[in-house]
C-alpha cells in the first residue's frame, strides 16, 4: 500500500512536470524576448531532467511493487495452505473425538453389563477403592498389576491360601486382587 501510494504521488508529480513543460513550451513559442526565451529553454531542460528522474523512480517503485505483490501472493498461498491444513486437522480431531466417544459408550455398556453380575457389596467396595486410585488389579506372576509391585512370598502365600470366592487385597496398594490361573 505504501509503495502504491508513493507510485501515485510520483505519477502526480510527473503530470505536474508535463503540465509545466507544456506551459513553458507555449510561452517559449510566444516569446519574442531572447533573454526570456533563454530562461524558458533552461527551465525546460531542468523540467526534462526532473521528469526523467521521476520516471526512473517510478520504474524502481514498479519493480518493488512487483516484488511486494509476489511476496503477498506467496504469503496468501501459505495462509490458504495453513487454513486447509487447519480444516483437515479439525475434521480429523472431530472424527477422533467421535470414535473415542463411541468406544467410551461401548465400554460403559460393557462395564454396566459386568457390574450387573457382580454382588452389590463387592461393587460398592470396588467403587470406593476406585474413587481413590486403582480399585482392582490382576495378580499375574506374583505381581499386582494395579501398583506393579511384586508381592513378598509371605503375602503371596496368604493370597494363595484364601478361598476362591474370598476378596483379597494387595498389601501394597490396597486394591482388590483379581486372581486367575496366571496368579499361581
Amino acid at each position: 500500500d505504501d509503495i502504491t501510494a508513493e507510485l501515485k504521488r510520483l505519477e502526480s508529480d510527473v503530470a505536474v512536470v508535463d503540465a509545466r513543460i507544456a506551459r513553458d513550451t507555449e510561452r517559449l513559442a510566444a516569446s519574442s524576448n531572447p533573454k526570456q526565451a533563454q530562461g524558458f529553454e533552461s527551465e525546460l531542460a531542468s523540467l526534462t531532467r526532473r521528469k526523467s528522474d521521476l520516471e526512473d523512480m517510478e520504474i524502481a517503485l514498479m519493480e518493488r511493487l512487483e516484488t511486494a505483490d509476489a511476496a503477498v501472493s506467496e504469503q496468501e498461498a501459505l495462509i490458504a495452505e495453513t487454513n486447509a491444513q487447519g480444516a483437515q486437522l479439525s475434521a480429523d480431531a472431530k472424527t477422533t473425538v467421535s470414535d473415542a466417544t463411541t468406544r467410551l459408550e461401548g465400554a460403559r455398556r460393557d462395564r454396566d453389563a459386568v457390574a450387573a453380575s457382580v454382588p452389590t457389596d463387592l461393587l460398592s467396595l470396588y467403587e470406593r477403592l476406585a474413587a481413590r486410585g486403582n480399585g482392582a488389579g490382576l495378580l499375574r506372576a506374583g505381581a499386582c498389576e494395579a501398583c506393579r509391585m511384586v508381592l513378598p512370598p509371605s503375602d503371596l502365600a496368604t493370597v494363595r491360601r484364601a478361598q476362591t470366592d474370598e476378596v483379597v487385597f494387595c498389601p501394597e496398594c490396597g486394591a482388590i486382587l483379581v486372581r486367575t490361573e496366571e496368579s499361581r
